[in-house]
């Protein structure tokens, strides 16, 4: 009987994922448009803050969000990830309505990374144009930075990479590889251009760039818009633990991605590790190395004056910006290179991520809790193809949603943080429960997973601190996301979506009836592999 409350007895995918590949498709998940943007915004979003106290604090969040994220993937290195671990540790209706919950976040933030990804092909130009000093660039620049020009390229980029990612594990291995390491190669060389930069020569590099006296019109222009060093340069403690937020989620993805690869891990233990653990390590380095590269050359001060008055310059502040002036200084030819990671940045993260978001689809389908076409499994690619199809149309969609005249990027990113705080606090707390709830797992689980100190079980210890971070962090993000403008818009859609997804879970209960499969059975059994 148990056997019958899945849709097969195999899922059909493979143990394909090795720990470099792990390591790559979380790491290249991860680092994306916010170590570009938001290292350089925050200083003047958040006027007075020391972006590298929030990055440390940020640091030990995720250390204990990493830390159970392992040790659940030792534990129960199943398909589905976190749908299996909240499903099967907590209760079933937890994980279905977290899980879809977090899809749709998801869906709608890399619909507007795939949108700003594209829109920066024009930004990419209009720096070279003004590296290279030529208007034409720069006009074409603006030509592509349209709304629906932007909406047309992220369109015809996701379905690309969908295609690709069809295609099977060595396609989506190899189109992550390139589009990942090429760029970070570029990313460090950029980092190297402002460590190599000090602040009298940035002046210099910048002048040369944007014309004589532009250093000097940043200034005085920033001084008109209200810039004071006693606002901007005066140490907050508020604005540094409000800067935590933004900051995180450029590179949040390491507390949770790996997780819903773990169920193709050829060796979980290990690959995870990789994938977590290793992931984080790097993750943290780069985010630091941006922050401290800008703050020598540069300095907090020229960047959140420049913050201010960008749009006079017709430009976006970011990390490729300030490296590639940088980098004109000393080598013109190989500054008209880094200009482009804005574009190769964002969109590379949809090769992982539609991976990602499929096998979440996929897990709860293979429940019978949606359609079960969703697991259909290509006879020659191994790959989800139903359920990539679904998830790329909804990227698509909030693609086209994300432009201007849409729900706007502040609406997105506020349901974004919202759910994957939820996502990663029901996680820590199947990690709290596991050993008392479902002794038959933990007992059998390797080691470090069933390790205990002075007879409490490890994975509790790191889950209940994990828990308590994650609950302060989503007190946060909500009190944040009510108070600002968008707010009631995000509020009252998450609503919406809460009774959606209620309904749909009814009917696919009462399904179950009907085909004779007691609903008290869904989350029992642990899915096949």
């Amino acid at each position: 009987m148990a056997g019958e409350v899945f849709v097969r007895r195999t899922s059909g995918l493979k143990r394909a994922f090795g720990a470099l590949d792990l390591f790559t498709f979380v790491i290249a998940f991860t680092i994306g448009s916010g170590i570009l943007f938001f290292t350089t915004s925050v200083v003047s979003a958040y006027p007075g803050s020391e972006p590298i106290i929030s990055l440390l604090i940020d640091a030990v969040v995720l250390l204990f969000g990493v830390l159970t994220l392992w040790l659940l993937s030792i534990a129960v290195p199943r398909l589905g990830g976190q749908y299996t671990w909240i499903s099967r540790i907590i209760n079933p209706t937890l994980g279905y309505f977290v899980t879809l919950f977090v899809w749709l976040g998801y869906t709608t933030i890399f619909g507007l990374v795939s949108y700003l990804g594209a829109s920066y092909v024009g930004m990419a130009l209009t720096i070279q144009g003004h590296l290279t000093h030529s208007q034409a660039l720069i006009s074409m620049g603006k030509s592509l930075s349209s709304p629906a020009m932007s909406v047309t390229l992220a369109i015809i980029f996701i379905a690309i990479i969908m295609v690709i990612d069809m295609l099977g594990y060595t396609a989506t291995r190899w189109a992550t590889y390139l589009t990942f390491y090429i760029p970070l190669a570029i990313f460090l060389i950029a980092i190297g251009a402002l460590f190599a930069t000090p602040p009298s020569i940035a002046r210099l590099a910048w002048d040369k760039v944007f014309g004589s006296g532009a250093w000097s019109e940043v200034i005085s222009l920033s001084d008109k818009a209200g810039w004071t060093p006693s606002k901007y340069l005066t140490f907050s403690l508020a604005s540094t633990l409000a800067a935590v937020v933004p900051l995180m989620s450029s590179w949040s993805g390491v507390s949770h991605v790996g997780g819903w690869f773990v169920g193709e891990a050829r060796v979980p233990k290990r690959s995870m590790f990789w994938g977590s653990i290793g992931a984080y390590i790097v993750a943290f380095i780069l985010m630091l190395l941006a922050l401290l590269s800008y703050r020598f050359s540069f300095g907090y001060e020229f960047v959140s004056r420049l913050n201010l008055v960008q749009s006079h310059f017709g430009i976006v502040n970011s990390i490729p910006l300030l490296g590639s002036v940088a980098m004109a200084y000393y080598l013109p030819p190989l500054a008209i290179l880094i200009p482009y990671i804005l574009v190769l940045f964002p969109i590379k993260d949809l090769f992982p991520n539609l991976v990602a978001q499929s096998r979440q689809l996929f897990g709860v389908a293979f429940d019978r809790l949606l359609p079960e076409k969703l697991t259909y499994v290509h006879p020659r690619f191994s790959s989800p193809i139903i359920a990539y199809l679904v998830t790329g149309i909804a990227i698509m969609l909030f693609a086209y949603l994300s432009s201007p005249i849409g729900i706007g990027a502040y609406a997105t990113a506020g349901w974004y943080v919202i759910s994957v705080s939820l996502l990663n606090l029901f996680t820590a707390f199947a990690a709290i429960v596991l050993p008392f709830v479902r002794p038959d797992i933990y007992e059998q689980a390797e080691s470090p997973a069933n390790k205990e100190i002075f007879g409490v079980p490890l994975i509790s210890i790191i889950g209940a601190i994990s828990f308590a971070l994650w609950f302060y962090l989503l007190s946060i993000s909500i009190y944040q996301t009510m108070i600002s403008p968008v707010g009631p818009t995000v509020m009252v859609a998450m609503v919406v979506v809460i009774i959606v997804i209620f309904l749909i879970y009814l009917y696919y209960l009462s399904r179950l009836k009907r085909l004779g499969i007691p609903p008290s059975l869904v989350g029992k059994e642990l899915p096949p592999t």
